[in-house]
């Protein structure tokens, strides 16, 4: 019996190029094509699929992808697994975040990508419909893409133990709450992928208002709004209008098809960071190897210690004057003016969304004196810090201030 359905699963293999496997008791006893440890569906996605209720089941990855499973009733220790399937080619920041479901090791990244690659995208509709070909193959039993879509739609108000584990944890929500979506949209908009995850490993606490009835509706909701910010701050950060509205669609079809609150915040904080990290390459105008992009990133991440071009420079293992006249060509302004105008927009979000002394701010930042920090901020804002904190605390800054600083023009 069982040599008689892993020949129709290797049939079904070649018209479809959809990896097969055949698990007992969590073992993998079979797969076709031929696979080695790299490649196996990861260890939580077989205990999901294998502890499922249902006949026939499927789920959606960290890395947006689909594994389903069929139970064989005549052995009912054991599951196929199909898959990973995506709708879309995979993108350099999917494969990363396969890589690290997979545990990938470097020398293994690029046979990894080369199984990846090698599985056509295909829409939910038709790998629904490839899982219940392989019931009725198995099984002898008919059923409809559709049935199997509503089952696994209403495991979602079901899953009561992960509700309760998510309420007993930490919440990140933008929702509701301006201070935070203000902030979060000023990295992104600055493409300061430092500067984000920064801010998000902030032990705040947000208080919002329920948008739906269960846990999982209110974070898909809440993501979507995060996402939807995310969008408007990533275009006026200089992405591009198209690009950034395709990433939006497909990040809140993504959500839609997510089952538990964890990987649904996880999904969307990779796509905050994505958006960072692309306005980045498209407001300083470079490439996603070059060393520009690290440069950039290691000022965001030290933006509150004594910067000075020499210091950099030195870090880096570049002279002075080859890494002035290299970030001027190719970001379109000097170091230190970038340095300078870095340090003034983490001051424009401790004035305006915490209390600290402008005198403490100063410091922080590490200017020379107070007189110094208010007289730079003046000069590229027109305004004072104390001026400024007064107006964005009563919401009066307007659209043409906040983009006075350097950092925030063309």
């Amino acid at each position: 019996m069982m040599t008689n359905i892993q020949k129709n699963l290797k049939f079904l293999y070649q018209s479809t190029l959809i990896p097969t496997y055949m698990y007992t008791n969590e073992q993998c006893i079979y797969s076709y094509p031929h696979q080695n440890e790299i490649t196996l569906p990861p260890l939580e996605y077989v205990s999901q699929l294998m502890l499922a209720e249902e006949d026939v089941t499927y789920l959606s990855t960290s890395f947006f992808a689909y594994y389903g499973a069929v139970k064989v009733q005549s052995n009912p220790r054991s599951v196929i697994i199909v898959g990973p399937v995506s709708q879309i080619p995979y993108l350099k920041d999917t494969l990363r975040i396969a890589k690290r479901a997979f545990v990938v090791s470097g020398q293994e990244e690029a046979n990894f990508e080369v199984f990846l690659k090698r599985i056509p995208p295909m829409p939910l509709q038709q790998i629904l419909n490839h899982l219940v070909t392989i019931h009725y193959f198995v099984n002898g039993q008919e059923m409809k893409y559709l049935d199997l879509l509503q089952l696994n739609l209403m495991k979602e108000i079901n899953v009561k133990q992960t509700e309760q584990n998510y309420e007993n944890k930490e919440n990140f929500y933008f929702n509701n709450s301006y201070d935070i979506e203000n902030q979060m949209c000023s990295y992104i908009e600055n493409g300061n992928e430092k500067g984000l995850q920064h801010f998000m490993e902030q032990p705040f606490m947000v208080h919002e208002g329920m948008m739906a009835g269960d846990t999982i509706r209110q974070t898909k909701n809440t993501s979507i709004v995060a996402i939807t910010l995310a969008t408007r701050a990533a275009i006026r950060g200089q992405l591009d209008t198209e690009v950034a509205f395709q990433l939006s669609d497909l990040y809140l079809q993504q959500i839609e098809l997510l089952s538990t609150p964890e990987s649904i915040q996880n999904f969307m904080k990779e796509a905050l960071f994505n958006f960072a990290r692309r306005v980045q390459v498209a407001r300083y105008n470079i490439d996603d190897f070059g060393g520009m992009q690290h440069l950039i990133q290691y000022i965001f991440h030290h933006v509150h210690q004594h910067l000075t071009v020499d210091l950099v420079a030195k870090h880096f293992g570049y002279s002075r004057t080859y890494l002035s006249s290299a970030f001027k060509k190719q970001v379109g302004k000097s170091l230190h003016q970038f340095i300078i105008e870095c340090k003034l927009k983490e001051a424009q979000n401790l004035l305006a969304y915490t209390n600290k002394p402008i005198s403490e701010i100063s410091n922080y930042l590490c200017f020379s004196s107070q007189s110094h920090f208010q007289t730079v901020f003046k000069k590229i804002m027109h305004i004072t810090p104390a001026q400024y904190r007064k107006q964005s605390q009563r919401g009066e800054l307007l659209a043409n201030s906040i983009h006075r600083c350097g950092i925030v023009e063309a």
